[in-house]
Order: structure tokens, then sequence, then C-alpha cells
């Protein structure tokens, strides 16, 4: 199981059997601790208190949660930039 939200560390999965007519050993491994934190705008904006968006810094915007473009208004988002070669 991958958790995408919430973005930091969550607690270990709880099991419990309620059938008994299932036999075996089920375990819960932890293989990753959650790497992410839960910070205001991304740190790459400024938080309107009154409206509760953020003002992107310059290269920045809104993100779906996982680094990808989105709609958080979050700030989690690097906008790729172009280069012309010419």
């Amino acid at each position: 199981i991958e958790f995408l939200s919430p973005t930091g560390d969550v607690p270990e999965l709880i099991v419990t059997n309620t059938h008994s007519d299932i036999d075996g050993i089920l375990s819960i491994t932890t293989l990753q601790t959650g790497t992410k934190e839960f910070i205001e705008c991304s740190g790459r904006g400024v938080c309107n208190t009154d409206t509760g968006l953020c003002k992107c810094q310059a290269g920045y915007s809104s993100s779906d949660g996982q680094g990808n473009v989105g709609t958080r208004d979050d700030c989690g988002y690097k906008v790729p930039y172009s280069f012309d070669s010419r």
C-alpha cells in the first residue's frame, strides 16, 4: 500500500481478523517512512490567510500534492523552463 496523502509519516496499519474462517499469518512491514512535510505553501510562496490561497514564488505553481501540476494552490509544482535554442 502506498499512501499518497497525508504527505508525512503515517502510523502502522492494524489488522483485525473478524472472520474466523481466515487462516494464516499476516505481517505488516514498513519499507519506507514518510519523507514529506506539511509546510504552508510548500515553503515556496506566501499564504493569504484571509483566502487560504498561496501566492507562489516565480517558477512554482499549484500541484496535485505529488509534485505534478494540479489544483491544490500549494506552490508544490516546479514549472518547467523551456529555452529557445536558436
